[in-house]
């Protein structure tokens, strides 16, 4: 990954984020310095958490929350936010990447202002979380200190806590018979890119196999995440950018061993997911082609439930088992099954969201790692695990998104003409195997028709959501009644696992009319 230095900052290509927005404005006798953090420990970490502590007024950062002006010196994702309280402020810092990165190594410089020479003991940092890239736990968690103070020459020292260590790591050399150049051919803001290249039909192979095929990213401000699956003949490609990047524009170089001289149409691109730096997802998709060629010469899981589930005692096999309460509608609680549900985010289920469940989920995106649960990796709701769920999850683990919902929008609605007052009816989800999100009258469910009352309730022992809408001054159909949140383990249920029994349906003036055609979609 190259290295580009300016302004004494350093900028690692891919994965550089800084925003300069300054909080405030700085007390008198202020002096504005940078401060260095860096990793100590010689380990290799796939994902690192920290916080720096630090007391207020003596020190202030510049900027607040995501805005705060740090400056990523690491070959990772980062991610920053600065929670400023009356007395301490504190820096939460995150990274990711699934191939990982080295220490000892600077982790990132932030811009301060200071009424005094600073010192480290102006800072207390904890590690709160770090993994490996087989995503196991590194213990002892590494050590973050402060390496250097940086005023300009304002104070008679410059404060350094540690010593610098550099190391370099050489590939093997690989004969290189081609090189192919991707690009985002629209003009368009991204913010998360998923995309595949289908080599089956080339006369050759990408060099190198996995995590380690020999492609570059050309984006210096996203993270970039390619993966070759050989079994399949395909390489597959994900993007994940904070401040976003525009095309058209260079995304990949990628080296192919070629037996022939390969052609565009031997290549078949595919776009699977995008989204704005906004999270908005971008429709359509944009394209990504094959820009030029240069040359030189199934997992299945099955889940057996014990005689015991449901005795609210953990038998042999059992993950859980709450009795009468176990439902398959709580986040976090015990399954029909006992086997344990996981919490929105919580892509490695050990029951909270750090920026480990972030990495787990960006791996899952490009089936690095075992499938994840949709309603653990799928806060977009699209039944899909894709890299904007990985930016989602991300920013939920440092505070910058306060609540996930991985579940399934489903609209429920009146297909024929009719003027309808009032009506009620029940939906039977028990051929699904899953259930709508939350229980009893917390089901989460929201009327779609201006003006009505409406009532819902999902009973998890019949399995059936009973929902009941009324409009005083009545309403005509066709109509969308209602949309209710549903969750799904792997997979979008069809619709015809759904049954609805149409209970009372009354006209304008009160009166019984025939039970209208219903029906839900996705």
């Amino acid at each position: 990954m190259a290295t580009v230095r300016s302004a004494n900052r350093v900028w690692l290509a891919g994965a550089a984020f800084a925003a300069v927005i300054a909080s405030g404005t700085p007390a008198a006798a202020q002096t504005a310095c940078t401060v260095t953090l860096r990793l100590t420990s010689a380990v290799t970490a796939a994902s690192l958490q920290l916080d720096a502590a630090y007391t207020r007024p003596g020190i202030e950062l510049v900027g607040s929350g995501p805005s705060v002006s740090c400056t990523n010196l690491a070959p990772a994702l980062p991610t920053f936010s600065d929670q400023d309280g009356t007395s301490q402020g504190v820096l939460q810092a995150a990274f990711i990447t699934p191939s990982g990165f080295s220490g000892p190594r600077d982790l990132v410089v932030c811009d301060v202002t200071t009424d005094h020479q600073p010192s480290p003991s102006d800072f207390a940092i904890t590690v709160t979380d770090a993994t490996d890239t087989g995503n196991n736990t590194i213990s002892p968690l590494p050590t973050v200190v402060v390496k250097s103070f940086d005023c300009n020459g304002a104070f008679s020292t410059t404060t350094t806590s540690t010593s610098t260590t550099t190391s370099t790591t050489i590939s093997d050399p690989t004969t290189t018979d081609c090189t192919l150049s991707f690009s985002l051919v629209d003009a368009v803001q991204v913010g998360s890119l998923q995309w595949s290249v289908d080599y089956a039909a080339a006369p050759g192979e990408f060099a190198g196999s996995a995590a380690s095929v020999q492609c570059t990213n050309k984006v210096s401000s996203a993270f970039a995440s390619l993966q070759d699956d050989e079994a399949h003949s395909r390489v597959n490609a994900a993007y994940i950018s904070l401040s976003g990047f525009t095309g058209p524009r260079l995304l990949a170089e990628c080296t192919f061993l070629a037996d022939d001289v390969p052609q565009v149409s031997d290549f078949t691109i595919a776009v699977s997911d995008a989204s704005s730096k906004q999270l908005q997802p971008i429709t359509p998709v944009p394209s990504v082609v094959l820009s030029s060629i240069d040359c030189t010469s199934d997992t299945t899981t099955t889940t057996t439930t014990m005689p015991e589930c449901g005795n609210g005692s953990i038998d042999a096999d059992e993950e859980c088992d709450d009795g009468p309460s176990n439902d398959n509608a709580t986040p976090g609680g015990c399954r029909l099954d006992c086997t344990q549900d996981r919490l929105c985010g919580d892509g490695d289920g050990n029951g909270a969201v750090n920026v480990i469940d972030a990495q787990w989920v960006l791996k899952a995106a490009i089936r690095l790692v075992s499938p994840c649960p949709l309603t653990a990796c799928d806060p977009t709701g699209d039944a899909l695990v894709t890299v904007g769920d990985a930016q989602r999850v991300l920013f939920k683990s440092v505070g910058l998104i306060p609540n996930l919902v991985c579940a399934l929008p489903i609209t429920l609605h009146v297909d024929q003409t009719i003027s309808l007052n009032s009506m009620a009816f029940d939906v039977n989800y028990g051929a699904t195997g899953e259930s709508f999100l939350n229980t009893d009258l917390a089901v989460d469910c929201t009327p779609l028709v201006g003006g009505a009352t409406a009532t819902f309730s999902n009973d998890c022992t019949t399995e059936t959501l009973t929902i009941d809408v009324a409009v005083p001054g009545g309403f005509t159909g066709p109509v969308d009644l209602a949309k209710c949140r549903f969750r799904a383990v792997n997979a979008k249920p069809d619709s015809d696992h759904f049954s609805i029994d149409v209970l009372q349906s009354t006209g304008p003036t009160g009166n019984p009319v025939p039970p209208p055609a219903l029906d839900l979609d996705y």
